[in-house]
């Protein structure tokens, strides 16, 4: 057997392997597989909250749109501008969905402040139309034949009973009173719901930081 001479170079070693840049601290938080064993409390609520924002996203996407196409077929202003910033707040909050679903620390605020900023554009789409309604010189004739003459088609079958409903409603009220009270339950409802949903999404900050040290610990 040839035995190589003791001065012939030897095979150098591999180049070492490329090494990944570090990632973001809140992209690395939650396990791409499940966890060890079952999940913990925190994880499982960070997951809830996500899928909320995710459903809640998807429903205010879909609605928003919709609002646009009739309002721009029955050109509304008011609706035109309720029902975009419907849409670009669905658009939001599915951003926020997927920050949360990554235990990001920004998606609770940024969920919460989301839903504030809904409730002022219902609030302030109301507040047009209520004004809308009082400086309406029709709006603000109580109830009478004439004025569902004017409203309503010329049909006795169709016309009478929505009569005997809205005189049962209103009474003696105007038009522009019953759109007061409509316009004012609608903000009160946005303030329960809308609320709800922001004080839900910031109170969330403690299962994203005890998910965060949970895994620093891991």
């Amino acid at each position: 057997m040839t035995v190589p001479p003791a001065d012939s170079p030897r095979p150098s070693a591999p180049p070492p392997l490329p090494t990944r840049p570090p990632l973001p601290p809140y992209v690395t938080v939650m396990p791409a597989g499940p966890s060890q064993g079952f999940p913990s409390d925190a994880e499982r609520g960070v997951r809830r909250a996500a899928t909320v924002a995710f459903a809640s996203a998807m429903t205010e996407i879909v609605i928003g749109a919709l609002g646009v196409v009739i309002s721009l077929v029955w050109f509304s202003l008011p609706g035109l501008f309720v029902t975009t910033a419907i849409t670009v707040v669905g658009f939001v909050e599915l951003t926020g969905s997927r920050r949360m679903r990554r235990a990001d620390p920004s998606a609770p605020r940024m969920l919460a402040v989301n839903q504030v900023a809904l409730f002022l554009a219902i609030a302030l789409y109301c507040a047009v139309q209520m004004t809308l309604a009082s400086t309406s010189e029709a709006a603000r004739m109580p109830v009478t034949d004439e004025l569902l003459k004017r409203v309503m088609p010329d049909d006795p079958e169709f016309r009478q009973p929505f009569e005997q409903n809205l005189r049962g409603l209103l009474g003696n009220a105007s038009l522009a009173d019953a759109a007061r009270i409509f316009y004012g339950i609608v903000v009160v409802l946005s303030i329960a719901f809308q609320g709800g949903m922001a004080w839900y999404y910031f109170t969330r900050r403690r299962v994203v930081e005890q998910l965060r040290g949970e895994t620093r610990r891991a």
